[in-house]
């Protein structure tokens, strides 16, 4: 009984076994499809390039734009991200000064409230 309880637990891992074994194969296959692919475009892509050279030193310029111009425009995102911050600890500030001033008045109202029930009670 344990010797045909083995036997199936032997088979059922020999069947998983072949089972993953042909779900690598089929990953495998589909990667190097994939390669496949790649290599015959950069194969199509030299023999472009060197029977005529000229779309690609187009790119090449196009490429170099761009990079410049992203360059220009990561400066001047710096350069605004360090005015907005300025800018926001410039508000920060006067929202500072504005609640103390507020807070004094506030503090001035009510001394003078005070002041002026007690001089009520004086009399």
């Amino acid at each position: 009984m344990a010797e045909s309880e083995s036997q199936e637990e032997n088979y059922y891992n020999e069947g998983k076994m072949v089972e993953n074994f042909n779900m690598d194969m089929e990953e495998l296959l589909d990667e190097m499809e994939k390669l496949t692919v790649r290599a015959a475009w950069m194969a199509y892509d030299y023999v472009a390039i060197q029977t005529n050279p000229g779309p690609y030193n187009a790119m090449q310029h196009l490429e170099d734009a761009f990079l410049m111009c992203k360059e220009q425009m990561e400066k001047k995102w710096q350069e605004v991200l360090l005015e907005s911050r300025a800018l926001w600890a410039e508000t920060s500030r006067s929202s500072i000064q504005i609640c103390n001033c507020q807070q004094k008045v506030e503090a001035a109202v009510g001394w003078s409230l005070f002041y002026k029930g007690n001089q009520d009670n004086l009399e």
